[in-house]
Parts: structure tokens; C-alpha cells; sequence
């Protein structure tokens, strides 16, 4: 996730990270943003499975280069084969798992949240081994587990090497994307995008 801090507060949110794109229109490490994000099921604090972006922050994102799409849905594992992204192409552009929890926050506070994210797989494509098996409790991604899987599946070893480089080179778009989106919000004499505010990285 990254933010903008505005006095001592923050007047910007956005929610940004790599997903696996749920349709075929979507490109490797192309950059997408989404007008609303939605989950399974309806958050208790939220009272709803689905939130909008603030709108004029998703209109910046298309004018730094990324491409409006509907909506990200924020899962509750990593969504591992191209079956499942079929079943789920009905409800979403593409797939990750924080965005809604961002933003819903970002909400909670009063300040405004966008969610962006470049394609790190496509959605026919098979993640090469189940990534959910090296999560830990933390949220993050264990490599002594990830070396633990690619050990006892070694046909993985290629699939593995090929979606690190994919999801290195989006995530190298996504960076460079960003850079020219906190210019854009930034210094290109847009103060009504943070509501005349100066905004500072």
C-alpha cells in the first residue's frame, strides 16, 4: 500500500500491489485501476461487499497511463488456478488480496483511497505451485517453504522461474507507473485533486 500524508493526517490512500488478471483482455504487467473493489462477503464494520474509488483519483491514474476496469475482487487466499479466475471473471477485472481492507480503513478515517495494480498473471494461466502453503500467519511468503515445494515438485522449478520474472517486470511497470502518478497528484497544478491541500510523499 502506498499513501500521501497531508498536514498530520492523510488526505490520499492508494492501494497498490500486483494481481492475477481474471480476464483475457488484461496484459502481463499492464496497469489497471478500479472504479469499485468487493469481496466475498459482507464486512460487518463496512456493511457492504463492494466500495467505490474515489473517482477523480481514478481519473489521474488513466491520465499517468493505467486503464479504468470496473473492479478488483480483494480474496481471502491466492487464487491459484485458471478455473477458479474463470469463476470469477464474472464478478471482477482482476484478483488480490488487500485492496478492500485498504480502502475500506482509508474510508474509516476520512480519506480518500484508490486501488491500482499491475497483471502479474494471466488469467489462463496456472500459478505453478500453490502459493497458499507458504503464507504465514503474518501474511507474508515464506522461501524456506516456497524451496520446501519446488523441492518435492520439481517440475514447478520452470513454471516458478517464469512467474518470478513476470511478476518482476510488473512489478517494475507498477513502480514506474507510480512514480508518474504522485507527479501527476502532485505537481502538475492539480490542487483540487487533494482538495487544495499540499501534498507531501
Amino acid at each position: 500500500m502506498s499513501s500521501f500524508a497531508v498536514g498530520g493526517g492523510f488526505d490520499v490512500c492508494v492501494s497498490s500491489g500486483l494481481s492475477g488478471a481474471l480476464r483475457a483482455e488484461h496484459e502481463l504487467s499492464e496497469i489497471l485501476v478500479a472504479k469499485q473493489v468487493r469481496t466475498g462477503t459482507v464486512h460487518a464494520d463496512a456493511r457492504t461487499n463492494v466500495l467505490e474509488c474515489d473517482g477523480e483519483l481514478v481519473l489521474l491514474a488513466q491520465t499517468a497511463g493505467a486503464k479504468i476496469v470496473g473492479c478488483f475482487y480483494t480474496a481471502d487466499h491466492i487464487v491459484i488456478t485458471a478455473t477458479e479466475k474463470a469463476r470469477l471473471s464474472s464478478l471482477a477485472d482482476a484478483v488480490e488480496m488487500e485492496s478492500f481492507e485498504v480502502i475500506k480503513e482509508a474510508y474509516a478515517w476520512g480519506t480518500r483511497a484508490v486501488a491500482i495494480r499491475a497483471i502479474s498473471d494471466a488469467s489462463t494461466e496456472d500459478l505453478p505451485v500453490d502459493f497458499n502453503l507458504a503464507v504465514t500467519d503474518k501474511g507474508g511468503v515464506s522461501v524456506s517453504r516456497m524451496i520446501g515445494q519446488a523441492l518435492r515438485h520439481p517440475r514447478s522449478v520452470p513454471g516458478l522461474l517464469k512467474f518470478g520474472m513476470q511478476s518482476q517486470k510488473a512489478a517494475t511497470a507498477l513502480a514506474e507507473f507510480l512514480e508518474q502518478y504522485i507527479a501527476t497528484l502532485v505537481g502538475q497544478n492539480e490542487p483540487a485533486a487533494v482538495h487544495g491541500k499540499t501534498v507531501q510523499a
